[in-house]
Order: C-alpha cells, then sequence, then structure tokens
C-alpha cells in the first residue's frame, strides 16, 4: 500500500512555516474551541480541501468497488480517505519520534534480555504498548471497510466486536498504566500457553518460567485471558468488567455494553441471528463505519496526545496533527 499519498511531512513543515511565531499550538492544544475560533484555522481547512482531492487515489488503492446507494458510497469514500491518512500520520510518528515510538522493547523481546526491559523508562513501554494497539486497530478498521465494501454484515459485526474490545483495553491502559507492563509479561505466557496447544513449542522456557514465577502467587487468574487486568476485575476471562473501568461516563459505558451484547449476537450461532440475517441494511453497515471512522481519529488523536504531553516534540511540526486531525473530523465526518 502506498503510504506517501498525502505527503504528511511536507505538508506539516508547511503547516508550521505558515504559523511560526504564533500562539496557535500553546492557544488550541486543550482547547477546542479556541481552534475553531482562530484566525489561522483557514490554514488547517486549506491543507484539510487538498487531502480530499485524493480521495479518488484512495478509491484505487483501496479498490473500493461503487455502490448504487449514494449515501453508502459517501461512507465508502470517507473511510478511505481516514485509513489512508491515519495510517500514513501513525508512519509519520514513528519515524519522526524514534526515541519515544521505539522497536527497542520488541527487539529485547526476541533478543530474549527481558531482564533489561524489567528497567526501561514506563512512559517508553506504555507509549509503545498504546502504539501496537492504535495499528491493531486500523488494521481491523481496514477489515471492516472491505467487508462492508462487499456487503458481508456479519463479518462486519463481528469485527466492529474487536474495535469495541480493544478501545475499552486502550481506555482502560490510560486509567491504569501499571498494567501495561503485567499486558507485556501477559504475551509471554499466553504465547507458551497457545504454542504448547498446538504443538509449536518455539519460545524459550526460561523466559516463561522467570514471567511465571514472577507471578506465581496468582498465576491461575494471571494467565486467563484478561489476567493483566489482575486486582482491578474479578472474572479474568470476560471483558465486562474491563468495560465497567474503562468508560468514565455512564451513558458511553450503556451505549457500548449494549452495542457489544447484540454484536456478540450476531458473532456466534444465534437463532436471532441466523432469523434476522436477511433484513439487515446498508444503513447498519453505514453506521459502523461512521463510528469505526470516529473511533480511528479519536485514538490517533489520544495516541499523539500522550507523546506530545510527556515529550519536547510539542514544540514540533508533529504537533499540528492534533488541529489538522481536528479540523478533518469537523470538514469530513461531522457536516
Amino acid at each position: 500500500m502506498n503510504y506517501n499519498v498525502f505527503d504528511i511531512e511536507i505538508r506539516l513543515n508547511n503547516i508550521e512555516k505558515q504559523l511560526k511565531g504564533t500562539n496557535f499550538i500553546q492557544d488550541t492544544y486543550n482547547d477546542i474551541n479556541k481552534l475553531h475560533n482562530s484566525e489561522y484555522r483557514i490554514i488547517l481547512e486549506n491543507e484539510v480541501k487538498d487531502i480530499h482531492k485524493k480521495v479518488s487515489l484512495c478509491k484505487d488503492i483501496f479498490k473500493v468497488q461503487n455502490v448504487i446507494n449514494p449515501r453508502f458510497q459517501m461512507d465508502l469514500d470517507a473511510t478511505v480517505l481516514i485509513l489512508q491518512l491515519l495510517t500514513e500520520i501513525e508512519k509519520y510518528i514513528t519515524k519522526n519520534v524514534p526515541e519515544i515510538i521505539t522497536n527497542k522493547f520488541a527487539e529485547l523481546a526476541k533478543k530474549e534480555q527481558y531482564y533489561e526491559f524489567q528497567y526501561m523508562n514506563n512512559n517508553i513501554v506504555f507509549i509503545s504498548i498504546i502504539r501496537s494497539m492504535v495499528v491493531y486497530f486500523f488494521n481491523i478498521h481496514k477489515e471492516i471497510f472491505y467487508l462492508s465494501n462487499q456487503s458481508l454484515h456479519i463479518g462486519v459485526f463481528a469485527r466492529f466486536r474487536v474495535l469495541i474490545e480493544i478501545y475499552s483495553i486502550i481506555k482502560f491502559f490510560i486509567e491504569h498504566q501499571e498494567c501495561v507492563i503485567r499486558f507485556f509479561d501477559h504475551q509471554i505466557i499466553r504465547n507458551h500457553i497457545i504454542n504448547k496447544k498446538w504443538n509449536q513449542i518455539n519460545d524459550n522456557i526460561e523466559l516463561y518460567n522467570f514471567v511465571k514465577n514472577k507471578y506465581k502467587n496468582e498465576f491461575n487468574t494471571f494467565k486467563m485471558n484478561y489476567g493483566w487486568a489482575g486486582k482491578y476485575i474479578t472474572r479474568h476471562n470476560s471483558i465486562k468488567e474491563i468495560m465497567d473501568i474503562a468508560f468514565k461516563d455512564k451513558y458511553e459505558k450503556e451505549h457500548f455494553k449494549k452495542e457489544y451484547d447484540l454484536l456478540s449476537e450476531y458473532s456466534h450461532v444465534s437463532s436471532y441471528t441466523i432469523n434476522t440475517i436477511g433484513n439487515i441494511s446498508k444503513g447498519n453497515l453505514s453506521l459502523i463505519l461512521a463510528r469505526s471512522n470516529e473511533l480511528s481519529i479519536y485514538l490517533t488523536e489520544v495516541y499523539l496526545k500522550i507523546i506530545l504531553t510527556n515529550t519536547k516534540y510539542k514544540e514540533e511540526p508533529i504537533a499540528y496533527i492534533l488541529p489538522l486531525l481536528n479540523i478533518f473530523y469537523y470538514i469530513t465526518i461531522k457536516n
């Protein structure tokens, strides 16, 4: 896939050149109202308009099939634009923030230097795990697009259910950052258990035993699907308690839990699914595409804000991604 459709680096440098010496970033970083009322907003709007000119190229890259329903076609077109833009932004961030967005801890794991990993800066580990989950989120979002374009409704519902799970876990990690180290440890345990189950023993037994011993007092629960959440939940094979903790807004919590339950019906061979499959409309797919788009933009903003809050990069061109994405969201989705 072409990752240079929008020339993000050139675009951000151009924005900085026009806004250098102003207080634009300082004024708008924590106040969206100031962004939308800023005299400099037109600069970002022009960049977004230029981004929109590339929709045909994005459609070619994603091999979008034209559909009869014009509203659905608009949703498909918006989705490929968003997916391409966010993928390029993630690549730009990884390239330009090497000491934060690092593959170092992944390399440590490969080299089995786990003991060194234990003493790494927690911010690096936290941001790296969030990056991995955001990239995973993008991949599922792409699957939703391809399934939607083929009107494969049940597949869309199943994959959107996974998006809700990823979204919930990221929000949980933001609330309980200390669980990220447990999450990494948990990967080592789960890799061993699953590889052994399928007779694919190719991991480091010494490393497995080290982590197992580290959690020996809670190992029976730690090895479960959500064992990394530890004391914060009581049912370590269920996402529901993760969602309870992740969503502080009760309406958001009720909405996602209710939606998750319905999506779960479609993910299994239920009598409800078999009875209703013929009545599912394109409107359901449009709604899921729209929600997926919003969540992808939101998580990119969260991911970037975590970086900017803890580093010097708030003063670099990368900081302009946040207001650019906000204007892009306003023009592409809200209007």
